[in-house]
């Protein structure tokens, strides 16, 4: 699949597992260069070696998730949902700041994709009801 990304920059937080691992993965065989970054120093190494980063331009992609705008059964989440929506006005600035430079700012807006993160919140959610 073309997604347009070769010779683009792709910056992918929370890289170093799970959902944005795959992202940066695909986005790499995509032709895109990806910056890869995490809390965890050691496992962003090991995902970036995995990953090898190529040469391109740049853009900027936001992943954030469908909880911007539905709600979600997890309530837990309440400071990320918080933050997943300033990210989204966030990326609607810059792309209004940086299109006359040519500059592509998106956000991406996964459902529920079964992850690490999924099971220990389905677990936490479990123990409390």
């Amino acid at each position: 699949m073309d997604l347009g990304l070769k010779g683009k920059v792709a910056v992918v937080a929370a890289s170093s597992k799970g959902l944005a691992r795959a992202v940066a993965e695909e986005f790499s065989r995509e032709g895109a260069r990806v910056v890869m970054c995490s809390r965890d120093e050691a496992s962003i190494k090991g995902a970036a070696e995995g990953i090898q980063k190529k040469t391109g331009g740049g853009s900027i992609i936001y992943m954030t998730s469908t909880t911007v705008r539905q709600r979600t059964q997890y309530l837990n989440l309440i400071l990320s949902n918080a933050i997943r929506a300033a990210v989204q006005g966030m990326a609607k600035t810059l792309s209004s700041d940086l299109a006359k430079d040519g500059v592509r700012v998106n956000c991406v807006q996964p459902g529920r994709i079964f992850t690490e993160r999924i099971q220990q919140l389905d677990n936490d959610t479990a123990r409390r009801q």
